[in-house]
């Protein structure tokens, strides 16, 4: 039982399960609709954390070159080898990480860098996912939704950086941070007052989205 808290262990430990759990959490932080499940992401996390190992190679080959082109006045390796272990270890398996799921959330947050991590297989939601997990896992920039219920209810809104779709599975929420009302030749006017609005997807018939210039997506 002693041997799994060996230090060559936990390091292992830390480089092939904890890199790529972080990845995940931070990158999943940029998007909207749920979450899946950890037992569904299992596998992603280790080809993550991979992913992260073969990134910490390049920085390791070019910190190296950098020392041999520019020597700057370090200790020997013999004399900064217990501090420096640790210090990489943590940088390893926790800073390049993060770093590594702020870029992939901002990446995937845009429609270009969508469909590049979708082209290499790295996408959020995989193809049995819901369609609205999809949709909004997908969105990369403020888009016009019109959104019809069952009700005959029409909501016509602004889904920008400071909205919000539900995570939660059995509850189906929108948050749009601005709602606009058409008018009678069909143009689209901000709501007096200016307001944002929650919508319950309970009863949801569809859901248009819109480009900037008024063309479908």
């Amino acid at each position: 039982m002693l041997e799994l808290f060996d230090p060559a262990n936990v390091a292992i430990f830390f480089r092939y399960i904890i890199a790529g759990y972080i990845i995940i959490v931070i990158r999943n932080a940029y998007l909207q609709g749920a979450r899946p499940a950890l037992a569904e992401v299992a596998l992603d996390i280790v080809l993550f954390s991979i992913l992260n190992q073969a990134v910490w190679l390049i920085v390791m080959e070019l910190w190296t070159l950098v020392d041999l082109l520019v020597p700057l006045d370090w200790p020997q390796p013999a004399q900064r080898a217990s501090i420096d272990e640790p210090l990489l270890l943590f940088g390893e398996t926790l800073v390049l990480p993060a770093l590594l799921g702020i870029g992939l959330g901002w990446a995937l947050r845009s429609r270009r860098g969508s469909r590049i991590m979708q082209g290499l297989g790295m996408a959020a939601t995989g193809p049995n996912a819901r369609v609205y997990d999809s949709i909004f896992s997908n969105i990369g920039r403020p888009t016009y939704m019109i959104v019809s219920l069952e009700d005959g209810t029409t909501v016509y809104g602004l889904f920008g950086t400071k909205s919000r779709a539900g995570r939660d599975r059995d509850k189906e929420e929108i948050y749009f941070e601005q709602i606009f009302e058409l008018t009678n030749d069909g143009a689209w006017v901000a709501a007096t007052p200016p307001r944002g609005a929650m919508v319950s997807l309970a009863k949801l018939k569809s859901i248009e989205l819109l480009n900037a210039d008024g063309g479908t997506q």
